[in-house]
């Protein structure tokens, strides 16, 4: 099984195998200097062929790491397919997902995000800044 792409984002439903995505992209947080919790959701599209995905489970996992590139959070979890009939059996079938992460962000830096199926592995940046100045607006 194969990792497609991630999209962090504000929030993510996936209904039908079709995600609907409001603030795609995300990966700048402005925080207050205290140390804050940081929550965001992610889609992630999975691809594999139709006897990868019912013949086996597929591990997940989830790690986050630090500026400083310690684990500072890590989920693990186990999937499985049910495939009922497959119109297309020598095609790769999709398979899209919603999640989230949540982690306490102690200093501002660039934390790691990593997602992981089997042996495929997509990371992303999620930057945190501290002082916003005033009188200024941050995007995304």
């Amino acid at each position: 099984m194969n990792i497609e792409w991630v999209i962090p984002c504000r929030f993510v439903e996936v209904h039908d195998n079709l995600a609907t995505i409001i603030g795609g992209g995300i990966d700048n947080f402005w925080l207050p200097n205290e140390p804050r919790i940081v929550q965001a959701m992610f889609a992630l599209r999975l691809t594999a062929m139709p006897e990868e995905l019912a013949g086996q489970p597929h591990r997940l996992v989830n790690e986050i790491r630090s500026p400083s590139d310690e684990v500072i959070n890590r989920a693990e979890a186990e999937l499985g397919a049910q495939v009922d009939e497959v119109l297309n059996p020598e095609w790769l079938q999709g398979l899209t997902l919603a999640g989230g992460v949540q982690f306490q962000a102690n200093e501002p830096g660039t934390y790691t995000v990593t997602h992981r199926v089997d042996d495929s592995e997509h990371s992303l940046p999620f930057h945190i800044h501290h002082n916003v100045p005033a009188g200024t607006q941050p995007p995304g």
